[in-house]
This record gives structure tokens, sequence and C-alpha cells, in this order.
């Protein structure tokens, strides 16, 4: 079975994947966890080839994400801060 190394770019997360995996899953998996989120242009350094597209789309699917996120949270400090 090959595998291949996936890394954030901080450089705090090392995973390897089984070839052959849901390279989105994956990817989107790393970026949850890496704590810099998006703190660079190029969150991930892949071993793995995923198309420029592919790339931008899911960053900018988890940038989303994240933004709705702290939205909310600041909406819950706003509600209970009244």
């Amino acid at each position: 079975m090959r595998y291949l190394s996936v890394s954030c770019h901080c450089g705090r997360l090392r995973e390897e994947v089984r070839k052959g995996s849901k390279k989105n899953f994956l990817v989107r998996l790393l970026i949850k966890k890496c704590q810099t989120q998006f703190d660079n242009a190029q969150t991930l350094m892949l071993d793995a080839k995923i198309a420029p597209a592919e790339y931008t789309n899911i960053k900018n699917t988890l940038r989303a994400e994240i933004e709705a996120q702290e939205r909310r949270k600041m909406e819950l400090v706003t509600d209970y801060g009244e």
C-alpha cells in the first residue's frame, strides 16, 4: 500500500494518507485542524497532486465556514452581553 505525506503550511500537522483516499476530505480535515487558519495565502504543501482550481475551491469553502463560525460567536457574545 502506498502512502502520501500531507502537511499543513505551518508544519505543525503531518498525516500519512493511503493513496487513493479522497483528497478533498483529507485537505478539509487538515486545514480545519491547522491552527494558522489561512494566515498565509498558501496554507498547504501537498505531496499529493491537487489541481489549483480544486485547491482554491476547497480553500474558499473553508474560509466561508470559518467566517460563519466567527459571526455566530460574535452574535452569541452580543446576545449575552445585553
